[in-house]
């Protein structure tokens, strides 16, 4: 039977949870075909909350699962669908979401950051940050992971 987005969305976000401290959890997440879906479902209808626990559970993941999940959520199409995210006007909690998945893919990994960078994400940035809403101060910290150590994303910057 179907359920509805609220529950779907707690559900995501509690597996999230799970993650962080559990292997079974992990593992379940990155089994084939559970991250692609999720991903898939959240880039339906970006702003809404089941797009956040998405985003929200890949953090998760890969805080607990290190590369592997990073690797995991990569490859399922989440990226697309955060810097999807990262565009939606007007901001709100979906750009916080976006901002920090965005930054567990980036933050130290030069491949990552030049991937962001190229698909669109420091111009995304740069508008959240002159916007001057709420969520600017998730953008900063996003800027801080793409400039780190990266001459390229830095020469593109200027």
């Amino acid at each position: 039977a179907s359920q509805s987005p609220a529950v779907l969305a707690a559900a995501v976000r509690a597996y999230g949870f799970l993650a962080e401290g559990c292997a079974d959890a992990q593992a379940t997440l990155m089994s084939p075909g559970t991250l692609s879906h999720l991903a898939f479902l959240a880039g339906q209808k970006p702003a809404n909350p089941l797009a956040q626990c998405v985003v929200y559970a890949c953090c998760q993941l890969m805080a607990a699962a290190g590369a592997r999940g990073k690797a995991a959520v990569v490859s399922a199409g989440a990226l697309p669908v955060m810097l999807r995210m990262l565009e939606l006007e007007p901001p709100g909690a979906h750009t916080v979401a976006a901002c920090q998945g965005l930054y567990a893919v980036a933050v130290r990994d030069v491949d990552m950051q030049n991937e962001v960078a190229q698909q669109g994400g420091l111009h995304s940035v740069y508008a959240l940050i002159a916007s001057r809403m709420p969520p600017a101060t998730h953008a900063l910290w996003l800027l801080c992971a793409l400039l780190h150590g990266n001459s390229f994303v830095k020469n593109a910057a200027r």
